[in-house]
């Protein structure tokens, strides 16, 4: 599939095509043109959004449209990382994170043996975690230096300005809305916004986490190239040993073969 630019995508045909993916899905002949149709639909969607955010909701009927597709076709078929190879994105922009770190957690649900819905409500809390950060200005996100204790504080309170986004959009799951809240919470209570220890992050905030941290170290930033995926997994289970849960990183490692 041919991804639009950015400037020529309008809201309306852009959910047309995703209420409609699975149209375009019945006609792929592989596994892997599948999952790069409700990539780049999924991509189409959140830039033609962006756009226009200022005037409209979130379409929260379209991200379960895909959530559900991309479960459907990871349920069915054996997928691995290496199938993601051909099409994941590795030059970070909002879209490209929120659907990569869709993907990896679509992974993961079907690994753990989530039923459907749970599988279903993982991802659309994975396509929308960081959906606050469209609030917030692009420069301070892309700063390669270190950032002030004031502009750190602007940018940890995007967890929260993704909750209010998707409240606003009619979203009133809470198993979502705390996935979404918790993505930067840490097992040792040094994460945000709230601190919470381990036992107080719900289960997807934590799956959130990890896939959240893979997802920024194999992404080039402006500052740094990005980690290959092995020397990712191998610094994750260093340097965030009590901060994110090994179970989900070691389903990483095995979904490596």
């Amino acid at each position: 599939m041919i991804e639009n630019s950015i400037e020529s995508l309008i809201l309306e045909d852009e959910i047309k095509k995703v209420l409609t993916v699975d149209k375009i899905l019945s006609t792929s002949k592989s596994v892997e043109n599948k999952l790069n149709s409700i990539y780049f639909c999924g991509k189409n969607l959140i830039n033609s959004w962006l756009i226009e955010k200022n005037s409209k909701k979130l379409p929260i009927n379209a991200f379960e449209v895909l959530s559900e597709n991309l479960v459907e076709i990871i349920c069915e078929n054996r997928v691995t990382l290496s199938s993601f190879n051909d099409f994941i994105d590795g030059k970070y922009s909002l879209a490209t994170h929120l659907l990569n770190v869709a993907f990896f957690t679509s992974l993961i649900g079907y690994q753990i043996n989530l039923d459907l819905e749970e599988q279903k409500k993982l991802v659309i809390s994975a396509m929308l975690h960081d959906i606050g950060k469209s609030e917030i200005d692009e420069a301070l996100l892309d700063k390669p230096d270190m950032l002030s204790e004031e502009e750190f504080n602007i940018v940890k309170n995007h967890s929260l300005k993704s909750v209010s986004i998707v409240k606003k959009a009619g979203l009133k799951d809470k198993v979502i809305i705390d996935a979404i809240k918790h993505h930067h919470e840490r097992l040792d209570g040094s994460g945000y916004p709230h601190a919470l220890h381990a036992k107080l992050i719900s289960q997807f905030g934590q799956i959130l986490a990890v896939c959240d941290v893979f997802d920024a170290l194999i992404t080039i930033k402006p500052y740094r190239g990005a980690y290959s995926t092995y020397n990712a997994l191998t610094l994750i289970g260093v340097e965030y040993k009590h901060k994110l849960n090994m179970k989900y990183v070691n389903i990483f490692i095995k979904l490596l073969k």
